[in-house]
């Protein structure tokens, strides 16, 4: 299971972007993106394509419609020594144009960090 991402909608699909899985021991950070395409029903991974820079949880969002951008900030990284680091960073997402592959999600995408 995945919780505290930020879902937003952009270029006609729902964006599913970062947030944390449960283990028996820790938290682990996410660092796909998942895509559902409402027109033809599934979901698609960024596994086989490309990853988030580094994984962070618990932390905001909000979207641009009119950039495609998706931005993140504040949170927490991966656990270290029993502690969630506080990330002060701002992190944005983009995808640019509508050529979505076949092996899954836009070709063409971009992060940034503010």
């Amino acid at each position: 299971a995945r919780g505290d991402f930020v879902l937003g909608y952009l270029n006609g699909h729902l964006t599913v972007v970062g947030g944390e899985t449960f283990g028996e021991a820790f938290n682990t950070g996410v660092t796909s993106i998942e895509w559902y395409d409402m027109e033809n029903d599934c979901w698609s991974s960024s596994v086989d394509i490309f990853e988030l820079p580094y994984s962070r949880f618990r932390f905001g969002g909000a979207v641009d419609a009119e950039q495609s951008r998706l931005y993140i900030f504040g949170g927490q990284g991966e656990a270290v020594a029993n502690a969630y680091p506080i990330v002060d960073t701002v992190f944005w997402y983009q995808e640019f144009g509508s050529d979505y592959s076949a092996a899954g999600g836009y070709v063409t995408t971009f992060f940034g960090i503010l």
